[in-house]
């Protein structure tokens, strides 16, 4: 039976309304796609350490006591790239110190961070914080953070950060010579000091770096806790 004129119209019609629909569907789609949901295929397996120090630190005869955390790091996983990685550990020295009978012997506590990440990422990193958060039992104590450096990281070096008492400060920093090559290394070194001003305390320091790329937070996490036995 022959065609009439407003059925081949029609025919033709959704002949050419499904060839446009294969067009988008095979040259438009993916590319659009990728462009907006590139950045959920990410997966991100976040670090954590934790270790505890006992000792009488306010004893005077004691050497100075080093120590240093375990190794933590945070892996994200990309299927498009590959993997990256974010890492922190922590060493620092404990020791007696007095300035004097009239005034309360205590432990001086310094410590730094090495803070390195190595991004094999299509999507750039935009921010850097690092968190400095101190709990315990005799808030008697000044954390200050009295030297910074690092590589490919944009920091103030006329930045005062210090903390009286308990409490949390929260260092936030950029990123240079960032580009869209195959990987970026970064690394920063923050070193505090405190006073332990008192003997049976149990003081809490808590470190995290927060790495933000696209709408992730990848965190890597060190906690040291100092229980002083007197």
């Amino acid at each position: 039976m022959a065609l009439t004129k407003n059925r081949k119209e029609i025919l033709s019609f959704i002949i050419v309304a499904v060839v446009i629909a294969s067009l988008i569907s095979v040259f438009v789609l993916p590319s659009y796609i990728e462009s907006h949901t590139s950045h959920i295929r990410l997966k991100v397996s976040n670090g954590y350490s934790n270790y505890d120090y006992t000792g009488n630190f306010h004893n005077s005869s004691l050497e100075p006591f080093l120590f240093h955390t375990p190794y933590a790091n945070a892996t994200v996983y990309d299927a498009g790239y590959g993997n990256s990685t974010l890492s922190m550990i922590t060493t620092g020295i404990l020791f007696y110190s007095s300035n004097g009978p009239e005034v309360n012997a205590n432990v001086a506590l310094w410590f730094s961070s090495v803070l390195y990440g190595k991004l094999h990422l299509g999507v750039s990193p935009s921010n850097l914080s690092v968190y400095l958060g101190v709990t315990g039992i005799t808030p008697d104590q000044t954390a200050d953070m009295w030297l910074q450096s690092g590589i490919n990281i944009s920091f103030s070096n006329d930045a005062n950060y210090f903390l009286i008492g308990f409490g949390s400060v929260n260092m936030s920093m950029g990123f240079v010579n960032n580009t869209m090559g195959s990987y970026f290394n970064f690394s920063y070194i923050p070193t505090f000091e405190n006073a332990i001003e008192y003997g049976n305390s149990t003081d809490i320091y808590t470190l995290t770096l927060d790495l933000k790329i696209a709408s992730y937070n990848v965190l890597v996490t060190n906690e040291m806790e100092f229980r002083d036995v007197v």
